[in-house]
C-alpha cells in the first residue's frame, strides 16, 4: 500500500503534476530512499516496465533482511566453528549443515528479486542482463549494442567494458567524450597507475580525466576536481565547482554547499575557510533545508536536523520563513536532487 501523498509531497516539488509512479519511483531511487522507492516501484513493475523491475530487483537484493541477517550469523557460525576445538569429523558435519542452510536461504532470498532481474532483461534492460550474465545474456547485450558499436556511441561503447572488462572499451568511451566513463577510467588510474603506460605521468592524465569529466557536467567528478590538492586555497575555483555541482542536482553538494554557508569550517569572522564562502546563514538554511527533506537515505555524518534548530534559533521566525521560499526558488531553478550514483554493473 502506497504512504500518503502528503508524506512524499516534499520530495515530488518540481515533478510534473501528473506525475507516473515510475517517475516517483525512480526519483526516490535516485536519491538513495531505497525503502521508500520501493512502494511507487512495485505496480510499474508488476505491469511490465523494465526500469522499475530492475531498480525494484537491486532494492531487494541489497536491502537487509530478516534472512540476508539469517545468513549472515550462519557465515559466522562457520567462521567460529574452525576455532573450537573438535574432531575433525564433528567440523565437517557442522559446517557442511550450516552451508546447506546458507545455500537454501539464498535460494528464498535470490527467489525474491531474480524473477525481476529476468524480466527486466527480457524488456531489454542492459544492467539487467549485465546482471544476470551467462552466455546467453551476453550474447544478447552484444546483439543490442552492435547498432551503437557501429557508429562508436560513446554509451556503447561503456555498456561493452561493463560487459567484457576491457579497459580499451573504457578508454574509447572516454576519449569520446563520455563524462562518466573519464570519471571511472581516472577512479581506476588513480588507484592502480600502473595501467598507465610507463611514459605517462599518472597525475597529470588523472587531471585531464577528471577536468574533462566535470566540464562535461558529471557531478562527482566536479566535487573531485575542486577538492584535488593543487587547488587547496584557490577559493575562485572551489567555490565555481561547489556551485555548479550543487546546481546541476548533487545531494551531497548542496549539503556542503549548505554547510559552508552555515560556519561548518568557519574562522572568526564565519566565513568557511576550506572553500572561503561567506557566511550566509539564510541561504545555508535553504540548502540544508531541502536536503533534510529527504527521508530515508541511511546514515549521514552530518545531523542536519540538528544543525537546523540550532540555524532557526539564530535566524528566528521570519529568516527562516525567507530561507524556505529560497529553497522553493531553487527547485524550481535547479534539477532535481540525485546521488549520482554509478551504474552497479561498472563498479
Amino acid at each position: 500500500m502506497l504512504a500518503p501523498s502528503d508524506e512524499f509531497s516534499w520530495l515530488f516539488e518540481g515533478l510534473p503534476t501528473y506525475t507516473t509512479l515510475h517517475q516517483k519511483g525512480m526519483r526516490l531511487y535516485d536519491l538513495g530512499a531505497f525503502e521508500h522507492a520501493r512502494q511507487f516501484l512495485q505496480l510499474p513493475a508488476t505491469v511490465g516496465d523494465a526500469e522499475a523491475q530492475f531498480a525494484l530487483a537491486s532494492i531487494i537484493e541489497h536491502s537487509p533482511t530478516e534472512i540476508s541477517s539469517q545468513i549472515t550469523t550462519l557465515r559466522r557460525q562457520i567462521a567460529g566453528i574452525t576455532q573450537i576445538s573438535l574432531q575433525k569429523e564433528h567440523h565437517w558435519h557442522l559446517v557442511t549443515q550450516a552451508s546447506q542452510m546458507i545455500e537454501r536461504l539464498q535460494i528464498t532470498l535470490k527467489a525474491q528479486y531474480m524473477p525481476l532481474y529476468e524480466a527486466a532483461a527480457e524488456h531489454g534492460n542492459i544492467d539487467a542482463m549485465l546482471r544476470l550474465g551467462g552466455d546467453a545474456w551476453n550474447a544478447k547485450v552484444r546483439a543490442q549494442l552492435e547498432g551503437g558499436l557501429r557508429v562508436h556511441t560513446p554509451e556503447a561503447l561503456l555498456d561493452m567494458y561493463a560487459l567484457t572488462r576491457d579497459l580499451n572499451w573504457l578508454k574509447h568511451s572516454a576519449a569520446s567524450g563520455h563524462a562518466i566513463a573519464q570519471y571511472l577510467l581516472a577512479t581506476l588510474y588513480d588507484k592502480n597507475p600502473t595501467m598507465l603506460a610507463s611514459a605517462e605521468d599518472p597525475q597529470e592524465v588523472i587531471y585531464e580525466l577528471i577536468s574533462s569529466s566535470a566540464y562535461g557536467g558529471y557531478p562527482p567528478a566536479m566535487n573531485w576536481f575542486a577538492n584535488r590538492i593543487e587547488n587547496r586555497r584557490n577559493f575562485a575555483l572551489i567555490q565555481h565547482w561547489i556551485l555548479k555541482e550543487a546546481q546541476a542536482g548533487s545531494i551531497n553538494a548542496v549539503q556542503q554547499y549548505g554547510l559552508a554557508l552555515t560556519g561548518m569550517n568557519s574562522d572568526g569572522t564565519h566565513n568557511d575557510t576550506v572553500s572561503g564562502f561567506e557566511a550566509d546563514y539564510t541561504g545555508g538554511y535553504a540548502l540544508l533545508w531541502l536536503v533534510n527533506q529527504v527521508k530515508g537515505r541511511g546514515s549521514n555524518p552530518y545531523n542536519i536536523q540538528d544543525k537546523l534548530h540550532h540555524l532557526e534559533s539564530e535566524l528566528g521566525p521570519a529568516q527562516v520563513i525567507t530561507a524556505k521560499e529560497i529553497a522553493h526558488e531553487w527547485r524550481e531553478h535547479y534539477p532535481l536532487l540525485s546521488e549520482f550514483r554509478l551504474r552497479a554493473c561498472l563498479l
